[in-house]
């Protein structure tokens, strides 16, 4: 993969530099016209906590603990404190994790240097940023965060397992420790770190030969292990919690499961991941993958860390995204759908394979071929075609490498008409492995990735949620605007249940306006209150509390009105003391009833 006349007159580091300049520029440039969160509670949640921080009163989210990734609301924090408000905060958000998501190119490229030559390496690093997960910049959830600092955790994995020196050993501890402050489930990736090491040891006759001394080269990641455990048991007991609830919300990965339903979905995400990466990158990697293991027995430090590390790293990330969807005894958390949204964190490491396998001339062993193509026919089939649907933003948004074959699907008529479809192209991709067609491979991938990103996309600029403030006269900050400055507002939340937009409604009010600082959930599950015949609204028992008050439309309270916002014309009141409806219309549509 030699460079052309027109590449040579720029150098890989400024390839590199244009590619991050222009990966920001156009993921910028598009997120700035996503007008609205999507994604609730989970965009809510780093909103709030990042609130809370730049207000100087913590991680906390409605006054209860924050119990994600601290380091997302951390590098929020400050947006929020320079911008003053939450609206002007939102569009920056969107802007920094453009700029966060093209800095992965970086590590990427530093990455691919260790086996291949500058240029393809600009390659790898350039598609790395081209991926469709790209739309994970438009929301104010930790992806590109955590895309970026994995990537660095990876590229400090792949030093030390070359040279497992204490301090390549320390820095990749470190950059395994950032990385789960931005995704508690990155502690996968510290397990395929341990497991990268001695994989390495074990590759590499040299260290092989060295027994127990060379296991004691690995020390400092033993202490981290042994410590990590002390901590484990002893960290919640000393808070009076259960072991592993050092996790917070991931602590659902740590629990049992039925191995059965695990390994489908681990195939399933591993044919999800296939089609992703356009087949071909998975075709290649017995030929890739053999030609390393041979170098590594050879004594090539470089190639016995990288083969470790592209197996326990997938092996980490396919666990996890399989033992995520398979969470069958928490009914908040049984989706039943693919998850390449915790996955696509590996698909550096693919290209990284892929690329080497074109600069290399496209070899083509029979034997390593024949095994490429058939495991890609296996994955190819086992994919779950009739679970995609190309209208269902949860699925696409979980799973953007799902566009394609479900808008196949679509457009064949049926699921079955669609799985053959994109068995075909599959088909004529291998077709393309066996004759080593180098050029209609890349072209395949950059093809793949274009129209997934499209597809999803496309989804982000018109989600159902943009109903709320639909009318231009509609304020996002309609309740800041209208209490006084350091007032706090109590939202009651009783919109009737399959009522989308009284839904997104009391969701977006809450995501961009500051003042609101708590939540009653009346006809739910959470801090659920209750209303007494005569109208006194309860919580715990006792009266609520409130100066001000967001409700539900044409439910009188006793107090002032001050104004409604939002499509769904939620009413803002001034009440001052205990909360009190005093009646309502008494109308169809209404989940409260109350006293005329």
């Amino acid at each position: 993969m030699s460079p052309d006349t027109s590449t040579r007159r720029l150098s890989p580091a400024g390839a590199l530099t244009a590619a991050v300049v222009l990966g920001f520029a156009f993921t910028a440039a598009v997120a700035w016209f996503v007008h609205t969160p999507r994604i609730f509670y989970d965009e809510l949640i780093y909103m709030e906590a990042a609130s809370s921080l730049a207000d100087g009163e913590g991680l906390e989210v409605r006054d209860e603990p924050y119990e994600y990734g601290a380091l997302y609301p951390t590098v929020l924090a400050p947006l929020l404190a320079a911008a003053g408000d939450r609206e002007s905060a939102y569009a920056l958000v969107k802007l920094l994790n453009a700029l966060l998501f093209a800095l992965t190119a970086v590590p990427v490229y530093l990455l691919a240097r260790r086996l291949l030559e500058p240029w393809p390496s600009v390659a790898v690093a350039a598609l790395s940023i081209a991926v469709p997960s790209t739309v994970y910049v438009t929301v104010v959830m930790t992806e590109s965060l955590a895309y970026l600092t994995v990537t660095w955790a990876l590229l400090a994995i792949v030093l030390a397992a070359e040279r497992p020196t204490v301090s390549r050993q320390v820095l990749a501890l470190a950059g395994v420790g950032v990385a789960i402050l931005a995704r508690p489930q990155f502690f996968s990736v510290y397990a395929a770190f341990l497991l990268t090491l001695v994989l390495a040891q074990l590759l590499l006759p040299e260290r092989r030969s060295l027994g127990r001394r060379g296991l004691r080269m690995l020390w400092p990641a033993g202490a981290s292990l042994a410590l990590g455990l002390l901590l484990f048991v002893l960290g919640p007991i000393l808070r009076g919690s259960q072991p592993g609830d050092v996790l917070g919300q991931y602590d659902v990965l740590l629990r049992s499961y039925d191995f059965a339903i695990v390994g489908k979905w681990l195939v399933q995400h591993a044919a999800g991941l296939e089609l992703y990466l356009a087949v071909v990158p998975v075709a290649v990697s017995p030929i890739v993958l053999s030609v390393f293991l041979a170098r590594a027995r050879d004594g090539s430090e470089r190639h016995a860390a990288f083969v470790a590390a592209f197996a326990t790293v997938n092996a980490a990330a396919l666990a996890v995204a399989a033992i995520v969807v398979t969470t069958q005894d928490d009914p908040g958390l049984d989706i039943d759908r693919l998850h390449d949204r915790y996955l696509f964190y590996v698909v550096p490491l693919w290209l990284v394979v892929f690329v080497w396998w074109i600069a290399a001339g496209a070899p083509r062993p029979r034997v390593a071929t024949r095994v490429g193509i058939a495991l890609a026919v296996l994955l190819a089939l086992l994919f779950p075609y009739g679970e995609l649907e190309l209208q269902d933003g949860a699925k696409l948004f979980s799973a953007p490498g799902t566009a394609l074959p479900a808008a196949i699907e679509e457009i064949a008529g049926s699921a079955l008409a669609g799985a053959v479809v994109t068995l075909v192209l599959v088909g004529l991709l291998l077709v393309a492995v066996r004759r080593g067609a180098a050029k209609a491979a890349v072209w395949a991938l950059v093809a793949v990735f274009l129209v997934n990103t499209l597809l999803v996309w496309g989804r982000a600029f018109n989600p159902l949620e943009e109903a709320v403030f639909a009318d231009p006269g509609l304020e996002q900050r309609w309740v800041d605007e209208r209490v006084p400055e350091g007032a706090t507002v109590t939202v009651l939340e009783s919109s009737c249940e399959g009522s989308v937009l009284e839904r997104d409604s009391y969701f977006l009010t809450e995501f961009f306006n500051d003042s609101i600082d708590d939540v009653v959930d009346l006809v739910g599950e959470d801090r659920t209150g209750s209303v007494r015949t005569d109208g006194l609204v309860l919580v715990d028992g006792a009266p609520l509390e409130a100066d001000y008050v967001v409700a539900q439309p044409g439910l009188r309270l006793r107090g002032t009105a001050l104004g409604s916002g939002t499509a769904a014309g939620l009413e803002l009141w001034r009440v001052s003391g205990p909360v009190h409806f005093e009646g309502g219309p008494g109308r169809e549509g209404f989940c409260l009833e109350l006293p005329a």
